[in-house]
């Protein structure tokens, strides 16, 4: 084993049996299920401390706790910054908030214990108090009124239509909604929430810890740090000279990022206000074993192989072969243990160039894509909105639009079985984000593959994206065939 690939391999194989590493001041820690770490596994950690350490950031950012200021104003991240400057008409495509909504059908649902567990949750998790004020800062209320989740009767289509697109103001608690509906047979938790505050692994954790409090499941271990530590924490650690060395490793490649996927566009004005619509289908547990396996036998892993199949799809019906997509990460910085526990919006964004070589097959392509991926992602300290800052300086506006979007969860810690709803049952949802026309997400729910193309409505013409998704879903099929 040896160089990045060997690293990141090794990280992998180590998050996926549950292991938690981060660099503490140039320390290698880690966090593991009992039995994990065998003497063989902690010779290979030894050997590879130093890559370890350099791929984690080698303690480059500095957490330190600080619950005294912990309701102070603290900075908006790159991407916030952007959400709320999207919430405007200022700009092309926007309008509207970075919303998701979904419902969870249930037997029956005990209303009074639903609701002190959601109480208790906003009482743990920060971000669930949260306030984002347009001068470009947000603060933690320390204290909020109980939550009272509303109960209604019989057809859910009402408050589906009153939650699935709501906007909310982001400086008035709460930025989130809950509400059951009681129908013959089941009972329906809709669930709204702007993903200014909480990022899409913060609600599966938040539903994975409700189902955990309602089911009596047990108590949750405290939480020794926060998302505004995390966030000044980086906010110091782009002051150093990592920093200085992604932007000089990005500003080199801007002028060569080919542009976002020149789709066909319809010939109509936009919604007002804007409405996203989903496409969804379900990859069942022995296709999607056996397309892991397939790609595991490749050297790719399993993100990357959607990847490479949502790339081409793309590029099938792209003018131009060669394009950027926008991939949203859910990574969290390993710099506590507990970070993983945390509700907070940890999004980040890369700019990935798509130029497929013509001579390739599919699994040549998805490869010479990991690897342009995997080096991109060596130069993460300069974010995805901080290139399209400077590409919007270098080319306009309209050049620094990248709607076309790629959301993976799959592998991240809380997948899996029954991670994503508990004891419920996914019924339907849809999210919506600014400057995005189509966002891809793929994630792991009981034992299968969910896939969800959320797609802003008005944008391509009549049965373009049908087209566009069953094409994805007839590879992915033929993938793991």
């Amino acid at each position: 084993m040896n160089g990045d690939l060997g690293t990141r391999d090794l990280i992998e194989e180590l998050e996926r049996l549950g292991v938690q590493m981060w660099a503490d001041a140039g320390r290698l820690r880690f966090r593991a299920p009992r039995g994990v770490m065998t003497p063989e596994r902690l010779a290979v950690v030894k050997e590879h401390k130093q890559r370890l350490l350099d791929h984690l950031g080698g303690g480059a950012v500095a957490l330190r706790t600080d619950p005294a200021a912990r309701h102070e104003p603290f900075p908006l991240t790159d991407v916030q910054a952007a959400y709320l400057l999207g919430r405007g008409e200022a700009f092309a495509y926007g309008g509207t908030s970075c919303h998701a909504y979904f419902e969870l059908a249930f037997e029956e649902l005990d209303h009074e214990r639903l609701e002190r567990a959601w109480q208790t949750l906003v009482r743990r998790h920060d971000m669930l108090r949260a306030e984002v004020h347009p001068d470009g800062h947000q603060r933690v209320r320390p204290d909020v009124p109980d939550y009272r989740i509303r109960v209604h009767e019989g057809d859910p289509e009402r408050v589906r239509a009153e939650l699935s697109h709501k906007r909310y103001e982001p400086s008035e608690w709460p930025l989130f909604d809950l509400r059951v509906t009681r129908t013959p047979g089941r009972d329906l938790l809709h669930v709204s929430i702007d993903l200014l505050t909480a990022d899409y692994t913060s609600v599966q954790l938040l539903l994975a810890e409700l189902d955990q409090l309602y089911s009596g499941g047990g108590e949750l271990a405290p939480l020794e740090v926060t998302f505004r530590d995390v966030v000044l924490a980086e906010r110091a650690a782009r002051e150093g000279p990592a920093h200085e060395a992604d932007r000089a490793w990005w500003l080199e490649r801007v002028d060569t990022l080919p542009g976002a996927p020149e789709l066909p566009l319809a010939d109509r004005a936009e919604q007002s206000p804007p409405r996203f619509t989903r496409h969804h289908a379900r990859l069942g547990g022995p296709a999607w074993t056996a397309l892991r396996a397939h790609a595991a036998a490749r050297d790719l892993t399993p993100a990357s192989a959607l990847l490479a199949a949502f790339a081409d799809v793309v590029g099938s019906w792209s003018r131009r072969p060669a394009f950027t997509l926008n991939l949203t990460l859910l990574n969290r910085p390993p710099v506590h243990p507990q970070v993983g526990a945390l509700v907070g919006d940890f999004t980040s964004v890369t700019l990935l160039a798509v130029d497929p070589d013509p001579g390739a097959d599919l699994a040549g392509r998805a490869a010479a894509l990991q690897r342009r991926l995997w080096t991109d992602l060596d130069h993460r300290g300069f974010t995805g909105v901080e290139v399209m800052r400077e590409l919007a300086r270098r080319r306009g506006a309209e050049a620094a639009l990248m709607p076309v979007v790629f959301t993976s969860t799959v592998g991240l810690a809380g997948d899996g079985e029954g991670a994503l709803t508990g004891a419920g049952e996914l019924v339907t949802g849809v999210s919506q984000t600014p400057q995005v026309w189509l966002d891809c997400q793929v994630m792991e729910y009981r034992g299968g593959l969910l896939v969800n193309w959320d797609v802003r409505d008005g944008v391509f013409p009549d049965g373009l994206v049908e087209d566009m998704f069953a094409a994805f879903t007839t590879l992915l099929d033929g993938l793991a065939a």
